[in-house]
């Protein structure tokens, strides 16, 4: 597959630069779907997550095999840097 380069500037103007600048930031038909599945997940929690990584990956989970322990949390909270921790809290508040 050949990559289309397109120069793009204030001097020079790019028909598709300014074409793949001015499309939406994401299918509207996407946000729907995550909606309807954060939705789902409030609903039915664990169960709706497992059902999800079937249906995206493909892989057959168990409630217990996604747990987390005290022990790994307090390690990872260690390895992130503040910015991390803010951008998780923040992404936790949005979706609960």
């Amino acid at each position: 597959m050949k990559t289309r380069v397109a120069k793009w500037g204030s001097a020079k103007k790019s028909k598709a630069v300014d074409e793949f600048l001015s499309r939406p930031a994401f299918d509207a038909g996407a946000e729907d779907a995550a909606r309807e599945i954060l939705a789902d997940i409030r609903g039915r929690g664990d169960a709706a997550v497992l059902a999800c990584a079937k249906k995206f990956d493909g892989v057959k989970l168990s409630a217990a095999g996604m747990r987390v322990s005290q022990d790994e949390i307090d390690f990872a909270s260690k390895e992130v840097d503040a910015a991390f921790r803010r951008a998780a809290a923040e992404a936790r508040r949005r979706i609960a």
